[in-house]
């Protein structure tokens, strides 16, 4: 998560701003590790994922021009992916991204190796080539096990379009899910009122193969998602309309939302 104490347990402080703080406890809850990452800007720890060896990645977003091993922004906010020991300390770290906002919420470490990184972006000079299509598009970023840079795509329309989750697939292609903004979204798709769920579908190399949203007239976010066994999914999140597919609707507020979606 983030952290902005300089007084955490163990001696540990933030370099400035907010950083990543990892924290590690055993099965009753006791504190094993806690070590903090960042620069003198603000960085925010979205996701974690355990590691083969005995390590972990964490991504996330920095706003600092001095990260540990030489690593700044392009400018505004980049993904940031930091790669550390079983005992938290530090490997590399990689930053992504142009000169507008870029965050990654969601990463998945793979079986062939390296990661693959999704969040939203801003920017319109991503490496590459790559640019929104509007306000914030899905952006996903292929890197090595170093970090090295592979290839990114973006998926989006004129709107908002946020990426939440990822899971990586048997076909070596990647689900994406979050919420979109958008009335022009690829494939044809557009929201039925305020945001939906949007569910992205790529192939191994970044591709896009087709995108469905689901959704009311109302604030509907998908946070999370599950591929099943059978190759369909499960997408949670919450949703204030009153006019879901089905007949559903919320109770008042906002509400916890379950899809189940077909493989297709």
């Amino acid at each position: 998560g983030t952290a902005k104490s300089a007084d955490l347990p163990g001696g540990q402080k933030t370099a400035g701003g907010s950083d990543f703080w990892l924290v590690r406890v055993a099965k009753d809850g006791a504190l094993l590790l806690s070590k903090t990452f960042g620069g003198s800007g603000s960085e925010i720890a979205r996701a974690i994922a355990p590691l083969a060896d005995g390590g972990f990645a964490l991504v996330g977003s920095s706003k600092s021009a001095d990260l540990p091993g030489g690593q700044k922004t392009a400018g505004g906010s980049d993904f940031w992916l930091v790669r550390v020991a079983k005992d938290g300390a530090l490997l590399w770290s990689k930053t992504y991204g142009g000169s507008g906002n870029d965050e990654a919420i969601a990463v998945a470490s793979l079986a062939g190796g390296g990661f693959a990184l999704a969040g939203y972006t801003q920017s319109t000079d991503l490496p590459g080539g790559q640019k929104t299509a509007g306000a914030a598009d899905f952006w996903l970023v292929r890197v090595g096990q170093d970090g090295a840079l592979l290839w990114s795509k973006t998926y989006g329309g004129s709107g908002h379009d946020l990426a939440y989750a990822i899971a990586p697939l048997g076909d070596g292609g990647f689900a994406l899910a979050g919420n979109t903004l958008s009335i022009d979204l690829p494939g044809g798709q557009k929201t039925a009122g305020g945001s939906d769920f949007w569910l992205v579908r790529v192939s191994k190399d970044g591709a896009f193969l087709w995108s469905k949203t689901f959704g009311g007239s109302g604030h509907d976010v998908a946070y999370a998602m599950a591929p099943l066994a059978d190759g369909s999914f499960a997408l949670a999140g919450e949703t204030s309309s009153a006019d879901l597919p089905g007949g559903q609707k919320s109770a008042g507020g906002s509400d916890f939302w379950l899809v189940r979606v077909s493989k297709d």
